[in-house]
């Protein structure tokens, strides 16, 4: 500990209030610690909480649609999270958008992630009731089938039919 101190360039006794949990570091402490133990602090950006698109509509409110824009870009950074960041941004609940469809889209994204990873859906998209009838962005009836074909179970119990492909990209596509 006390070499640790001394190549850090911090007293020995702060390194052991760090130790005991007596003490929080300033980032600039922390940051002079991890060096001198061969380590670096890595800071990244967190993902959004998914509840932030609650307000992730365009247009009217009664024809209006999702703003895809912005769910794709989450999506996007999904992607190219850590697993654990995905679930955690997931996990609190958005508030009532006033829209059932944006609604359903994001409890059917949430079961999706969970789905994907293994994990139980949480518990606010039980509170989320399906649509009574399908909904899709207005489309010809060919591209309706193939959309058809694409959406995920998840979102397809909630009567929203997407195309997925736009969506879910892959990794490498995003990078």
């Amino acid at each position: 500990m006390r070499a640790l101190a001394s190549i850090a360039g911090v007293p020995a006794s702060t390194v052991s209030r760090i130790e005991n949990a007596r003490v929080d570091p300033s980032v600039g402490t922390l940051r002079k610690i991890l060096r001198a133990a061969g380590q670096d602090l890595g800071m990244r950006e967190l993902l959004p909480d998914l509840a932030e698109l609650s307000s992730a509509w365009v247009g009217d409110p009664l024809v209006g649609h999702p703003d895809w824009t912005r769910i794709r870009g989450w999506l996007d950074a999904a992607v190219l999270a850590p697993p654990e960041d995905v679930m955690a941004a997931v996990r609190r609940a958005p508030m009532s958008s006033g829209h059932l469809v944006l609604d359903n889209v994001l409890a059917g994204v949430a079961e999706k992630i969970a789905d994907d990873a293994g994990r139980a859906h949480e518990p606010w998209t039980f509170d989320v009731a399906p649509l009574a009838r399908e909904w899709s962005a207005p489309s010809t009836p060919r591209l309706l089938a193939t959309w058809r074909a694409q959406t995920p179970g998840q979102l397809a119990r909630r009567n929203v039919t997407v195309d997925a492909e736009t969506l879910w990209r892959h990794r490498a596509d995003v990078a």
